[in-house]
C-alpha cells in the first residue's frame, strides 16, 4: 500500500497522500501492528500534513490517545512529545501532565534512564504548577530512586528533602481542616 501511495505516476496531492497514510495507520492500529502504524502516522505528520493545518493537532491528539489506550507508550513517543509542545504553547498544564506521564511510561519501557530523569524533572515542574502534592511526591520518589541507582547521593538527598517539604505543606494544609472537624 505504501508503495502505491508513493508512486509518481499517480498524481495524488500531498493532502490526499496524507489522508491515505492516515487511514493506513488506523488500519494497522486496529490490527495491533504498533510499529507499522507508527511508521504510517510519522509519514503523515512529517511529510504530508503541515503543523499549521487546522486538522493537524486534532489528528495528532487522536493518534497519541490511541497509543495511550493501547499501552503502546514506546511507539507513541514522537506523538506524545509533539502534543506536549502544543499543550505548552497553550499553557494547558493538565494536558501537559498527561503527556509527561505517557512519555515517562515510554522511557521506563525502553529502560532509558537519561531521558526518564529529564522527563521526571520537567513533569515535576508541571505538578508544582498544578499544586498536585501527591503527584510531586510520586515523581520525587521515582526520581530519587533513579539517582540512587546511579550512585548520585546529591540528587537522592535533594529528592528526599523536597519530599519532606511537600509533606510538611500537606500537613499544614490539613491541620485547619482537622481542627474544624474537632469543633
Amino acid at each position: 500500500m505504501e508503495e502505491f501511495i508513493r508512486q509518481p505516476n499517480y498524481s495524488l496531492s500531498e493532502e490526499k497522500k496524507g489522508e491515505l497514510f492516515f487511514q493506513l495507520g488506523l488500519a494497522k492500529l486496529e490490527l495491533g501492528e504498533a510499529e507499522s502504524s507508527r511508521a504510517a502516522f510519522l509519514e503523515v505528520f512529517s511529510q504530508h500534513l503541515s503543523q499549521s493545518s487546522p486538522v493537524f493537532f486534532e489528528k495528532l491528539n487522536f493518534v497519541a490517545n490511541a497509543y495511550q489506550e493501547k499501552g503502546w507508550f514506546r511507539w507513541g513517543i514522537p506523538f506524545f512529545i509533539t502534543c506536549l509542545s502544543f499543550f505548552r504553547k497553550d499553557q494547558n498544564f493538565t494536558a501537559m501532565d498527561q503527556s509527561y506521564d505517557s512519555i515517562a511510561k515510554a522511557y521506563i519501557d525502553l529502560q532509558d534512564s537519561e531521558h526518564l530523569i529529564e522527563t521526571y524533572q520537567n513533569h515535576l515542574a508541571i505538578k508544582n504548577k498544578l499544586k498536585d502534592f501527591e503527584g510531586q511526591l510520586f515523581i520525587l520518589d521515582r526520581l530519587g530512586k533513579l539517582y540512587f541507582d546511579r550512585g548520585d547521593q546529591k540528587g537522592t538527598k535533594f529528592c528526599y528533602q523536597q519530599g519532606l517539604e511537600i509533606r510538611k505543606k500537606m500537613l499544614e494544609q490539613a491541620k485547619p481542616e482537622m481542627d474544624n472537624q474537632k469543633n
